[in-house]
């Protein structure tokens, strides 16, 4: 592959990749790991990427995919104890304790959704991908990612319910 090519494709799609694998796997140093296969992977002309119809949903399916072979080298081991550290640029707001408290619960809320759900919500607000792209990297159907979407949504619903009725008093 061209260089200057693969360049300008990591310029424009690194930052929504690692975002992504980031989401998935919790920890910053594996997620730059990630990252860095994905596009490793494509200097190497794993696949010509002439041949792809969508070359972001590829980049991101190709993501999904090595995080899948991690975490099955991970879970097989050692044990997955590890909390899913802070990122997104949360806790650069400030040391406000209503507001580390308001970011612990969207942490632990978002760390603890199905795979699944926590891909389709994270690709949709983070990345502002469609349900028919969510679906064509998880391999899924448009309607099957929106499904995802709403339903680890609605449980992040239900989490924050209490901490926010308890601030309204």
């Amino acid at each position: 592959m061209n260089r200057e090519v693969l360049e300008r494709l990591y310029d424009e799609e690194a930052e929504g990749v690692y975002r992504y694998v980031l989401a998935l796997a919790g920890r910053e140093e594996v997620a730059k790991d990630l990252l860095q296969d994905v596009f490793v992977k494509i200097a190497n002309g794993g696949m010509s990427l002439a041949k792809v119809r969508d070359v972001r949903a590829y980049l991101f399916r190709t993501a999904r995919n090595l995080f899948i072979d991690h975490r099955r080298r991970e879970q097989s081991g050692r044990e997955r104890g590890e909390r899913w550290e802070r990122e997104f640029g949360l806790e650069a707001r400030g040391p406000d304790p209503d507001q580390r408290e308001l970011v612990d619960w969207l942490e632990d809320g978002l760390a603890e959704l199905p795979e699944e759900q926590r891909s389709a919500v994270v690709l949709h607000l983070w990345d502002e991908m469609s349900f028919a792209e969510i679906g064509e990297i998880c391999e899924v159907s448009a309607n099957t990612a929106a499904s995802r979407y709403r339903y680890g949504i609605d449980k992040m619903r239900r989490r924050l319910r209490p901490l926010y009725e308890e601030m309204q008093q």
